[in-house]
């Protein structure tokens, strides 16, 4: 909120972004250690159009999406910067609780640039 209110500086923004957990929700649950490609996260097209990576700041702001397109109702916490390795050579971007007052959309570019940036473990945190 403190972004989008202009309080604070994109860079102090993803700075936070890179260190912090968010939701991520899948259509089966992640078994082990190890996330297989089996199990698929919520993507969703961007108004600006291409596809975006679904992604929640809190399991609250995860539930509803949950409910709304039930093939999706398996929630998982992770480090931010360990998933968006996965989005890697992908053109998508990631948007932040989507729908919600506070979401915001990161374009493909910017997850570029963080993902330079990202140092977190390959392994599923």
């Amino acid at each position: 909120m403190r972004a989008q209110a202009g309080k604070t500086s994109v860079d102090e923004f993803t700075d936070v972004l890179l260190e912090s957990k968010v939701v991520v929700l899948l259509d089966e649950e992640i078994k082990g250690e190890t996330w297989d490609n089996s199990s698929q996260p919520l993507i969703l097209k961007s108004p600006r159009g291409g596809d975006v990576l679904a992604l929640f700041t809190s399991l609250d702001r995860a539930t509803p999406w949950g409910k709304q397109v039930p093939k999706y109702k398996f929630a998982l916490e992770v480090a931010f910067a360990w998933i968006i390795k996965g989005v890697g050579g992908q053109k998508m971007g990631v948007v932040l609780n989507p729908g919600h007052p506070v979401g915001v959309e990161l374009a493909p570019e910017r997850i570029a640039e963080l993902r330079a940036r990202n140092r977190q473990p390959t392994a599923l945190p």
